[in-house]
């Protein structure tokens, strides 16, 4: 399906569950305004209910989910909800975000197993006293050994490292170094100003543009990703770095697939507005497949370019 931009709509991000074992500074909770969600399991979406929704949706042209939270792996069922994922006709691709502090082997080939087929890995620092006070949790150890777990099995995994001015931004390199030695690409991403109080965007922003202009003096290739006009940079022995821009980004937003489902069972055009389309209620009424592909596209139809008027 098309929003009413044009804009082909293939992707949807399942929040599975709203906690997490960790409290970083800049999470934004997929738009809750309040930190992480303070989930119950009475509203919490169940695998049956995701599975119906994913059905409908694959009807409605999405091919590609992602598995989000808080943290996924907190939820006890979250192989069920893989394999519901991935045994719907139409869904070609199935992703996981992670802080990757709860994996071990048996859990990671059983995702596997299940049908997911990459991880993005939340790593910050290479430094343990850094990424305890980027995380507020101190789980850097584990963190490392769930992301290495992760590249030995899945096809494509990512280490997303969100930039902060003071904190990480001189890291950049090493995490190269790190994401490259393991066969992984880094991907760094630029702090998103959630409009949950405080100053962190203002205090940690980092100027993209200079991180950009550094990648590109040592870059041998350069290619501009379909989805969300993302850049990925080349280097001369090997390693790739993606950056994600999505502030005051018009390309970002023009180039968007993206929809998203909360854990109670609330649809989001995108994570930057609380506009929201209850599913739940039609999921606990007993809805059929029709009438979740009607609110699916009350979603997509809800769809703007946040940080544009017009598409380019």
């Amino acid at each position: 399906m098309r929003d009413p931009y044009g804009r082909d709509v293939y992707d949807l991000r399942i929040q599975v569950t709203g906690r997490c074992n960790q409290n970083c500074i800049y999470c934004h909770s997929e738009g809750y305004s309040s930190g992480c969600a303070r989930e119950s399991f009475r509203d919490l979406l169940g695998v049956g209910d995701i599975r119906s929704v994913v059905e409908a949706a694959s009807e409605c042209g999405i091919r590609r989910v992602k598995i989000t939270g808080g943290e996924p792996l907190l939820r006890e069922d979250l192989v069920d909800v893989v394999w519901a994922i991935s045994s719907t006709d139409g869904i070609e691709d199935i992703s996981m975000t992670t802080n990757a502090t709860l994996f071990s082997d048996k859990i990671v080939e059983a995702l596997h197993e299940g049908g997911l087929k990459r991880a993005n890995v939340s790593l910050d620092s290479l430094r343990e006293e850094v990424y305890e006070k980027i995380t507020r949790s101190k789980r850097f150890e584990a963190a490392v050994n769930g992301l290495i777990m992760c590249a030995e099995v899945f096809s494509l995994v990512k280490i997303n490292m969100v930039l902060l001015k003071g904190l990480n931004d001189g890291e950049i390199w090493d995490m190269f170094d790190f994401a490259r030695n393991h066969g992984v690409v880094l991907q760094l991403i630029e702090l998103v100003d959630a409009n949950k109080g405080g100053d962190v965007f203002g205090e940690f922003r980092v100027d993209m543009d200079e991180v950009e202009g550094g990648l590109r003096e040592k870059a041998v290739g350069y290619y501009l990703r379909e989805m969300q006009g993302r850049p990925k940079y080349y280097f001369k022995d090997g390693g790739v770095i993606e950056v994600v821009r999505p502030m005051h980004n018009s390309v970002f937003c023009a180039k968007c697939p993206r929809i998203r489902l909360t854990w109670d069972g609330k649809l989001k055009p995108c994570l930057m507005t609380n506009d929201v389309i209850d599913v739940s209620t039609a999921l606990k009424n007993g809805a059929s497949k029709s009438e979740l592909k009607k609110l699916l596209e009350v979603c997509i139809a809800a769809r703007k370019p946040f940080f544009s008027l017009t598409v380019v």
